[in-house]
């Protein structure tokens, strides 16, 4: 059973739900707007602006540029494979659990209708 959702896994497609993001040097910087009333007034009293950012590394960045709805995990996985030298395994296991953690946290979403 645990297989079979692992396989099915492989054929979701994601798709990115940040909109704020660049690229420079090959890496990717996400930009995250604060907008909820409590965390703005907390960021103002600490001084903290109501945009943060977070710089991806480049495994990372080259998953993020590649989470466009277009390519399912096993396709990123492949790229991943060719890019940094990794095992089939190693690069399915690494790129699922970046994938289910971006999701939790509502980075990206998954189209999982087979077509």
């Amino acid at each position: 059973m645990l297989y079979k959702k692992k396989e099915k896994f492989l054929i979701y497609k994601p798709l990115r739900e940040i909109e704020h993001w660049e690229v420079n040097d090959d890496k990717v910087k996400l930009f995250f707007s604060h907008d909820k009333m409590v965390v703005r007034f907390i960021r103002w009293i600490i001084k903290k602006t109501n945009v943060s950012d977070l710089q991806l590394d480049q495994r990372g960045s080259t998953v993020w540029q590649l989470c466009d709805g277009t390519n399912t995990v096993y396709d990123i996985a492949k790229v991943m494979m060719e890019k940094f030298s990794e095992t089939e395994q190693v690069s399915i296991d690494t790129i699922s659990t970046f994938l289910r953690y971006m999701s939790g946290r509502g980075w990206i979403t998954f189209d999982n209708k087979s077509k």
